[in-house]
């Protein structure tokens, strides 16, 4: 009985200490640690999906707000397997002080069916797709030699698009969610 109370105790500290460990910043976004004078001078977006479409609009998106951002692929050229020490290099030579990764964390996705009517049949085809897209936004800094995340901030949204609706298109959602907030915070 004893060891179950201890067990029970330990559970609830560990349930009470993540949930003070975040704090709710807009619908569906959650944010651990601090991005108070973190996200300053020089910034690389690490947008680490393959869609470079995608991770020239994220660039533009936070140099919307005042951030100095550049495409992580603009210095680290993809496919080129870099040393610890030729990134931290490369980072010092030009002058990078903040470091901003954006990892995909999932997505769901469900199987719905699409009828169609052609002359005097119906066709019917079954199709994938993107119900929620849940993304980190981790934010490194150079004051603490980009060792770990000063803050990353976790949101994920729904597919509101339906069938038409795909992964980029609710990644967007929430990168314009993210950088709207961060310029509300900074």
């Amino acid at each position: 009985m004893m060891i179950k109370s201890k067990l029970f105790t330990l559970i609830a500290l560990c349930i009470t200490l993540t949930a003070l460990g975040q704090e709710k910043i807009g619908n569906k976004m959650y944010m651990y640690g601090s991005i108070d004078g973190v996200i300053m001078g020089k910034t690389l977006v690490n947008y680490a999906f393959e869609d470079p479409k995608g991770a020239t609009k994220t660039v533009k998106t936070f140099k919307g707000i005042g951030v100095d951002a550049s495409n992580w692929t603009s210095v680290f050229m993809p496919g080129v397997q870099f040393t610890e020490e030729e990134i931290n290099t490369t980072l010092n030579e030009r002058g990078i002080e903040t470091i901003i990764n954006i990892k995909h964390k999932g997505t769901s996705q469900s199987q719905t069916s699409v009828s169609s009517f052609g002359g005097n049949s119906m066709f019917t085809n079954s199709v994938s797709v993107v119900g929620n897209v849940d993304l980190d936004f981790e934010v490194y800094s150079i004051s603490n030699g980009f060792s770990k995340p000063m803050a990353v901030i976790n949101c994920n949204a729904n597919n509101s698009g339906g069938v038409a609706g795909s992964q980029r298109s609710v990644t967007r959602k929430i990168v314009n969610r993210v950088v709207n907030k961060i310029a509300k915070l900074k």
